[in-house]
């Protein structure tokens, strides 16, 4: 029984090899072998079933495939080559298809090695996947126009190919990339492609990657350019965009370190975000008046990028859009319709010279300015009321004007600007970050609002020119390392300062003088005042009537000199027995004279002031706040000046 079942199982398998070696095609006429599709047509097919590894003699030579074969007294049309059909006929020279032809099938003419070159009928449709995989004798290949799809790795590993001619780039056309008709490993040699009509659109990541490519030829008809379709391409130097071109997609030429020239069409309206990042040759560009928006990153990186011309039209220019482009000089202007410009939009634009910020910005975002290392001129529209971190960070300005509606200034907004003299901080200003004048190692002259309560750390770090500042009545605290390295000779510690924070005032190597006005000493950490500074050749200014409060003060007591004056707030008399009195008020002294005793107000060092014998009231200003001794003949009295 057993003997049987097995007999007839071996029975029916060579049946079916019998039958598959019998039945491979319908019928032969003149040595092709073809299978029958339709009523009356055929498509070309192998003779018999064979191995993928197989070499094929059934097909050799010159090939020539009609459009019409007889059988039977029937006549059909040859419409296709079918699956497998001259596969591994690798003794195939060349092959004539029939004007009839509209289907290539799947791995139809797969490693014919010896096959130099094709002609595709031009009512072709349809070309399978693996069609001419390993055809490695092409050094060129078209697709007709009237192909609308192409099987991946169609021509894969055909190592030879230099030049190709599509009808669209991908696997049809609003799908696939160049690479997969290749199975991903383009072939070294192919450096030109042309894309036919009727290609109206690139796909995305049309062309990405493919490093080798130099010449790309475009259809006049082409509208849209999708996003990565020119990605990473490095040799491509210069390509020609057709003028009915609307849409360049989001990082269309990323990387094409290559390019060196390009004309972006009139009719662009819309340039995607990075679409020009890292083009690092790229010169020069010019942006169509019908572009109301420049991406973000749109043309970071872009090194040698010296002229760019942007249309009026321009509404908003985004985060990082010239970020790096180290080579943009002059003349260069920001549209005046701009109503926002992104964080880090000219970082390390180190040539240019002027920026005019267009009336309607409020805000100049983080590093938007940064590094631009010969920025010389910067003009501020009022209606600006926050400078962000970083903003104007290693510019070189000598001076700045500040709009009067601004209320914040943020972290190291002017960091390391080393040419920064003065600057007039409106008093419309409430917010200061940390870091904002750290570096700036020219500034001499500045104002701190009223309104501030707090300098943050690192503030006046390095202001090695900074001989006197004011710190307003309304301060509460002085961060970490906020002036130290200043220049700073006398300072005038508010009353209303609750916090010091460590190394304040180190390297302060300069300072002479320490005005304070606490009833009650603060307790301060030890390094507020360190290395750099002598305490015991400094003078400690303290509210009269706690001298001995101070001498027994942790780190006040380190002062070489602790001397005792009064504030004046109100009329007081400079003597009792006298007939004058003074007053003080933002940084003013009234004296008030009815004995026309003539009156000398000096500074703390011994410095001569003012002289004069006032007429019944008189007004003196200071230039920099401290204890002052007024003098009215041989008596004195030290007042406080804020």
């Amino acid at each position: 029984m057993k003997t049987t079942f097995i007999a007839k199982i071996t029975l029916f398998v060579l049946l079916l090899l019998y039958g598959s070696l019998s039945f491979a095609y319908d019928f032969e006429n003149g040595g092709i072998y073809y299978n029958i599709t339709g009523q009356n047509t055929v498509s070309v097919t192998t003779k018999v079933m064979f191995s993928s590894s197989q070499v094929r003699t059934d097909y050799e030579g010159d090939i020539i495939v009609p459009s019409t074969v007889s059988n039977n007294a029937t006549t059909y049309q040859v419409t296709g080559i079918g699956i497998n059909a001259f596969r591994n006929c690798s003794d195939i020279v060349s092959v004539i298809l029939p004007s009839t032809l509209t289907k290539i099938e799947a791995s139809a003419f797969r490693e014919c090695t010896k096959l130099a070159s094709i002609t595709i009928p031009p009512q072709v449709t349809s070309i399978g996947m693996l069609a001419f995989c390993g055809c490695s004798s092409f050094t060129s290949f078209t697709a007709p126009p009237s192909v609308v799809e192409i099987g991946g790795g169609s021509l894969a590993d055909c190592n030879n190919l230099k030049e190709l001619t599509l009808p669209f780039i991908g696997t049809s056309q609003t799908s696939g990339t160049l690479r997969d008709l290749f199975s991903l490993n383009m072939p070294i040699p192919l450096t030109k492609i042309t894309v036919t009509e009727p290609c109206t659109q690139l796909n995305s990541n049309a062309f990405y990657n493919c490093q080798r490519i130099s010449e790309i030829i475009l259809p006049d008809n082409l509208t849209v350019i999708g996003e990565n379709a020119f990605a990473e391409c490095i040799n491509l130097k210069n390509i020609v965009l057709p003028e009915n071109v609307e849409i360049i997609g989001r990082s269309a030429f990323e990387g094409c370190y290559g390019l060196t020239s390009l004309a972006i069409p009139e009719k662009v309206t819309s340039i995607g975000l990075s679409a020009f990042k890292g083009c690092s040759k790229l010169t020069s560009i010019v942006i169509p008046n019908g572009v109301s928006v420049i991406e973000p990153a749109t043309f970071q990186d872009c090194s040698s990028l010296s002229s760019v011309s942007l249309p009026n039209g321009i509404i908003s220019i985004g985060a990082q859009a010239f970020q790096n482009c180290t080579s943009l000089a002059p003349p260069f202007d920001i549209p005046q319709q701009v109503k926002s410009i992104g964080s880090y939009a000219f970082i390390n634009c180190k040539k240019i010279t002027t920026i005019t910020i267009p009336a309607g910005i409020t805000t100049i975002e983080d590093c938007t300015f940064a590094n631009c290392s010969s920025l010389t001129d910067v003009t501020i529209p009022e209606s600006v009321v926050s400078i962000a971190a970083e903003a104007f960070r290693g510019c070189t300005f000598t001076e700045i004007v500040l709009p009067n509606n601004l209320q914040t200034i943020s972290r190291s907004a002017f960091l390391e600007c080393v040419k920064l003299t003065t600057i007039e901080i409106p008093e419309s200003v409430t917010t200061f970050g940390n870091d904002v004048f750290n570096g700036c190692s020219s500034l001499h002259t500045v104002n701190i609002p009223q309104g501030i309560t707090g300098i943050g750390e690192s503030f006046f770090r390095n202001c090695t020119a900074l001989s006197d500042v004011t710190i307003p009545v309304g301060v509460t605290f002085i961060g970490y390392q906020a002036f130290e390295g200043s220049a700073i000779t006398s300072i005038v510690i508010p009353k209303k300062v609750v916090r010091i924070d460590e190394f304040a005032f180190n390297n302060c190597s300069k300072l002479k003088e320490v005005t304070v006005e606490w009833e009650t000493p603060l307790t301060i950490y030890e390094y507020v005042f360190y290395s750099g500074i002598d305490l015991s050749t400094c003078t400690l200014n303290v509210p009269q009537g706690t001298f001995a409060d101070y001498q027994n003060a942790n780190i006040w007591k380190d002062f070489g000199n602790i001397v005792e004056y009064s504030i004046t707030t109100s009329t007081n008399n400079i003597k009792d027995d006298t007939s004058i009195f003074i007053t003080q008020s933002n940084g003013a002294l009234t004296v008030y004279n009815t004995e026309n005793i003539p009156i000398e107000i000096y500074n703390i060092t011994g410095i001569l002031c003012h002289s004069k014998i006032p007429s019944n009231q008189e007004t003196f200003y200071v230039a920099i706040p401290g204890i002052y001794v007024v003098r009215a003949g041989k008596t004195s009295k030290k007042v406080l000046v804020r």
